[in-house]
């Protein structure tokens, strides 16, 4: 929350729990000079509109499925290098007719499943691996 809008609330805050009608504050003293600083305060933001919070969820942008042929062109990409440059993304973002940032996330995407896969196979062997020199022994 910015500053602004901490002030409004703030001041807000001291006004509701300001005495109201001439009454004590507590400690039987009056609390005109508290209300007149807090005053002060929200008559110096009344100017700063809050906003409350919307209870209606944005939406969102439907999810894009990508169609064989761009699978199959950014998979063969992919075997050449998991990390293409700027300019071959362009290249290929122009050819399949996606955006640069789609091409770009499915490379992220795709090494993270790459990436998930080998560290999968590697705990199968270790697995195995004890497997057979428990089975050995």
């Amino acid at each position: 929350m910015d500053e602004s809008k901490q002030l409004v609330t703030r001041s807000r805050h001291a006004l509701a729990c300001l005495p109201h009608n001439g009454s004590t504050n507590g400690f039987g003293q009056q609390g005109t000079a508290n209300a007149r600083a807090a005053g002060t305060l929200a008559s110096r933001y009344s100017h700063i509109v809050i906003k409350e919070p919307s209870t209606a969820e944005p939406k969102r942008a439907k999810r894009k499925r990508i169609t064989a042929e761009q699978l199959k062109e950014l998979t063969a990409v992919f075997e050449n290098t998991d990390t293409p440059t700027h300019d071959i993304r362009e290249a290929l973002s122009k050819s399949l007719g996606m955006t640069n940032r789609e091409v770009q996330v499915w490379f992220q995407n795709r090494r993270a499943k790459y990436n998930r896969q080998r560290l999968e196979q590697q705990r199968q062997l270790r697995t195995n691996a004890a497997i057979m020199f428990t089975a050995g022994m």
